[in-house]
């Protein structure tokens, strides 16, 4: 079976790309995050607040400054 006639499974049917825009790093004392207004998104959802700095698939770190546009994938811990 190839991958375009496969099902996907639950766990991909509730994942999603987002985009956004850095807005700010905020540093609390003992963590940082990285805060992004997610594009068309309704006002509850738009902030969201990310460990800072970002760890790439490769595992190479990403360094964000505000207003760097980024794509995010979200998917559920299963």
């Amino acid at each position: 079976m190839d991958s375009k006639s496969r099902a996907a499974t639950p766990a991909e049917q509730r994942s999603a790309h987002l985009t956004g825009v850095v807005t700010q790093i905020v540093s609390r004392p003992g963590s940082t995050w990285a805060e992004i207004v997610i594009d068309g998104a309704d006002n509850l959802y738009r902030e969201i607040r990310v460990p800072y700095p970002l760890q790439n698939e490769d595992g190479s770190v990403t360094r964000l400054s505000a207003g760097d546009r980024v794509g995010i994938f979200v998917k559920p811990e299963l």
